[in-house]
């Protein structure tokens, strides 16, 4: 089980985690400085991984792409990455983030992409729990994830979180997410 210390994370204020092998990672709210560890982090993702993520293959992130991914304003653009503290540089382990729909202001679409040497960790749920503080915080009480149906370790990690889910087509699965469930609170009747 990871173990989140330092409680809930203010704005910008990292949090210490212990993953569930026993190593420790900070989570980070993501900035426009956040851009070369974005590079370096896709990089760390293999190309099935990556597939995965972006539903398509990616071989790499343009300026355009990483000026969207990392110049988020944390209101209706939410992010968080992970680091190794213990490393040089720092090097980042993965990243959560959701962006709020405008037409439906309390829901935002999430995503999540931790390297391949930090899967099955327990990253991703935390990366997952601390945004869902942020957006909870922010107004956002529903996800919209799309996920392919053939990516079976994010189906599984989502379960956990009740989501309605609907095979939305072309082997995409929508899923609802009440972000309270994934706070561990009882959603709003």
């Amino acid at each position: 089980m990871t173990q989140l210390t330092g409680g809930a994370p203010a704005a910008a204020h990292p949090v210490r985690l212990t993953l569930r092998d026993g190593s420790l990672v900070e989570l980070r709210q993501l900035t426009a400085a956040s851009r070369d560890r974005l590079r370096a982090g896709f990089g760390a993702l293999s190309p099935r991984s990556r597939y995965l993520r972006f539903m398509s293959p990616v071989h790499e992130l343009s300026e355009r792409d990483l000026r969207y991914l990392a110049e988020v304003d944390q209101r209706d653009h939410l992010a968080w990455g992970a680091v190794d503290p213990s490393l040089p540089g720092q090097p980042g382990l993965g990243v959560a983030r959701c962006v709020r729909l405008r037409n439906e202001p309390t829901v935002a679409e999430p995503a999540l992409a931790v390297v391949d040497s930090h899967h099955r960790r327990g990253l991703g749920t935390a990366l997952l729990e601390v945004l869902a503080r942020s957006a909870y915080d922010r107004g956002i009480t529903t996800w919209r994830a799309y996920v392919l149906a053939e990516n079976v370790a994010m189906l599984s990690l989502l379960r956990r979180f009740e989501p309605a889910l609907i095979l939305d087509g072309g082997g995409v699965v929508r899923a609802e997410i009440d972000v309270a469930r994934v706070l561990g609170r009882r959603p709003a009747a």
